[in-house]
C-alpha cells in the first residue's frame, strides 16, 4: 500500500511478470507495458516526466492507451523558482 501512499497510480515498464502485475493491481496501481520494441532508453526518458494517463470505464486487459509525456524544468535563482 506504500505506492497509494505516494501517489502512484500507475506502473510503466518494459514487462512484468505475473506475480508483480497482480500485486501493483492488488492495491489500485495500474500496469503498463511499453509497446513491443520500445523502452525508456529509445524514448530517452530521464525520470524526470510527468505522464498523463486518460482512462475511461471501457479499460480492458491488452488495450492500448495514450500516455502524454510532458517534462518539467525548474529554474531556482536564490529562492524565486518557476517551472518552464
Amino acid at each position: 500500500m506504500l505506492c497509494i501512499y505516494q501517489g502512484v497510480r500507475a506502473v510503466i515498464a518494459e514487462n512484468f511478470d505475473e506475480r508483480h502485475r497482480q500485486a501493483l493491481v492488488g492495491v489500485g496501481v495500474l500496469p503498463l507495458e511499453f509497446v513491443h520494441g520500445q523502452t525508456s532508453q529509445s524514448l530517452q526518458l530521464t525520470g524526470r516526466e510527468t505522464f498523463t494517463i486518460r482512462l475511461d470505464n471501457s479499460l480492458t486487459t491488452h488495450q492500448r492507451l495514450t500516455v502524454i509525456v510532458s517534462i518539467t524544468t525548474h529554474h531556482c535563482n536564490g529562492l524565486y523558482c518557476f517551472v518552464q
